[in-house]
């Protein structure tokens, strides 16, 4: 029984009490009706955080969006999913359709849309939210998750990763995204703390309010600890319990140099690893496991279970043999939506996910993701893995994103490089160096998941080089 007289809730100078949240959710849950569709403009703060968990408790199905997205974007969303609430900022242009001002929670309205634009229509039971996959945020496909699904994954991370009442996290990710909404889930259902802040990590503000709020544990994506190594900022990892990376694969040697400030600091560095259509996590590395297998995304979570398949799908059980990543776990969601229609169906999954990773295990079962099936192309007749070539660049000491097409390899920089050794390493790999075309850029195109955008930086590179041709 979590005490009420506990803090959820910290945003800057104001706080709220897990007996104050109550209060407000029981009140605001008294004006919606149950098993209505509603859209939640995401930030980190307590509106947000508020409506999702009456929206959950009301068994309102939220869909839960961004904040920085366009207009066009979320016109196309409303289109298509027809919601009968939407939730905003007020300070969001609210010129979208005919609505009502049902309530004013805060800074934001909770608005009743025209009840001749909403659609009649029924969800399962099971239905608790939607959330757009990970790296494209704004699109109409979503994740439909259910209540076994959060739960589920809920209390296999808090096992993992061992979360206390008197655990404070920091917000570092958007709720919307799948990971950051982990975070929220996971210490409100366990009576922890939760700061909850937009404040960039390279200002200064963030860091003091880490250290005022006596903060325990800390997450992020690579881009998160990539930009802290680069900046000098990983000495400011102090006072902290542990801290989890997530949401993509980190380099190696990243890995190493954070974890020897931790070491440092005797903080617990815990890589793991999820996808939206788990809800958010599927695996974790023991802290005590690091340093022998670096690298790997570790063990399943309690409850689920991972199998290595072939290309037609039978079972691999040979040590380091590469093969599709397949998931087992209550954790695993019901399937896609893109539009109101979508939402009627039922599970379509079955607690089975075919995460479309590529992965082998060693001979005490820890698992290694090696590359994407997606990212894969052709150079004159060769399959070129581009996330492992990328892995193979990188612990060669050169900062590259690799993308491409058949028969046309792109790499990406953003610092100068020694485009002579590249090449005799191209060369050395059997790789035509006719088909490789060396990009160098300002900065990398990041989604709201602070992902790199694969398919934008692809699109700029093929741009770029036609226009070098003209």
């Amino acid at each position: 029984m979590i005490k009420k007289d506990r803090i959820a809730l910290i945003c800057e100078d104001h706080t709220l009490t897990y007996g104050q949240l109550e209060k407000e959710i029981l009140a605001l849950s008294k004006l919606l009706l149950r098993r209505k569709l509603a859209f939640i403009m995401m930030r980190n703060n307590m509106e947000s955080v508020i409506s999702y968990v009456t929206c959950l408790y009301k068994k309102v199905v939220p869909l839960l969006i961004h904040n920085n997205i366009s207009n066009i974007v979320f016109a196309d969303l409303l289109e298509r999913y027809r919601p009968y609430y939407i939730i905003i900022p007020q300070d969001y242009k609210r010129d979208i359709l005919n609505y009502h001002i049902l309530v004013k929670l805060r800074e934001y309205y909770i608005l009743e849309v025209d009840k001749d634009y909403c659609v009649d229509y029924t969800m399962p039971s099971e239905l608790a939210l939607l959330l757009s996959t990970s790296g494209s945020t704004g699109s109409p496909k979503c994740v439909k998750i259910t209540y076994k699904n959060l739960k589920s994954n809920t209390l296999s991370i808090i096992n993992s990763l061992k979360i206390l009442e008197i655990d404070r996290v920091i917000t570092t990710l958007p709720m919307d995204y799948t990971f950051g909404l982990s975070i929220i889930n996971t210490h409100l259902y366990q009576g922890a703390s939760i700061l909850l802040t937009d404040i960039p990590i390279i200002y200064n503000k963030f860091w003091d309010l880490l250290y005022r709020y006596k903060c325990t544990t800390f997450s992020g994506v690579p881009y998160t600890y990539d930009t802290l190594i680069k900046l000098n900022l990983l000495s400011k990892l102090t006072g902290l319990r542990y801290i989890t990376q997530a949401g993509g694969k980190l380099s190696k040697k990243s890995i190493a140099i954070i974890n020897e400030v931790c070491k440092k600091n005797n903080i617990e560095f815990i890589i793991m690893y999820g996808q939206t259509e788990a809800t958010a996590r599927m695996s974790y590395l023991p802290y005590c496991e690091l340093e022998k297998r670096i690298g790997s995304i570790g063990i399943a979570i309690p409850g689920g279970k991972f199998q290595l398949v072939d290309k037609i799908g039978n079972i691999i059980s040979t040590p380091k043999t590469v093969g599709e990543l397949v998931y087992f776990g209550e954790n695993v969601s019901m399937g896609y939506a893109c539009n109101y229609e979508d939402l009627k169906k039922g599970d379509e999954r079955q607690g089975l996910l075919r995460t479309g990773d590529l992965a082998e295990r060693d001979n005490d079962d820890f698992y290694y993701i090696v590359g994407r099936k997606r990212r894969m192309i052709k150079l004159y007749g060769s399959r070129i893995n581009l996330d492992e070539f990328e892995t193979y660049l990188i612990d060669k000491g050169y900062n590259c994103i690799c993308v491409g097409v058949d028969d046309k390899l792109f790499i990406t920089f953003t610092e100068e490089i020694n485009l002579k050794n590249i090449k005799e390493i191209l060369i050395k790999k059997g790789i035509k160096i006719n088909a490789v075309n060396f990009v160098k850029l300002e900065s990398y195109p990041m989604n709201f998941s602070q992902k790199i955008d694969y398919k934008q930086l692809l699109n700029m590179c093929i741009e770029i080089t036609n226009t070098n041709k003209i």
